[in-house]
């Protein structure tokens, strides 16, 4: 399979790049959690509307890049950059002036 097992994210590092790669999703998950939170408990900050697809649009990125570290079948690899390209086209959409 042309994905599968090649390239520079194939052999023993792989395991420490999904590591990672799990750390900084981790980590975006719980800045949208916080900053969800904050925005509903002090009426302050941005409302999601503002942040949820510039982070979504990075968060299927690294979806993305995992699917890749992982070896995953191209399908969600694809998924993962499509989900991006939605999310950053709905951001650009919103904030285009008229």
């Amino acid at each position: 399979h042309l994905l599968q097992g090649h390239g520079p994210l194939a052999g023993a590092g792989t395991g420490l790049i999904l590591l990672l790669i799990d750390a900084v999703i981790g980590f975006t998950l719980l800045e949208m959690l916080a900053l969800w939170g904050f925005h509903r408990i002090t009426g302050r900050g941005l409302a999601p509307a503002a942040w949820v697809p510039n982070l979504l649009a990075g968060l299927s990125l690294m979806l993305a890049l995992r699917a890749l570290a992982a070896d995953a079948s191209w399908p969600w690899i694809v998924a993962g950059l499509m989900g991006s390209a939605l999310a950053h086209a709905i951001d650009l959409r919103r904030r285009w002036p008229g």
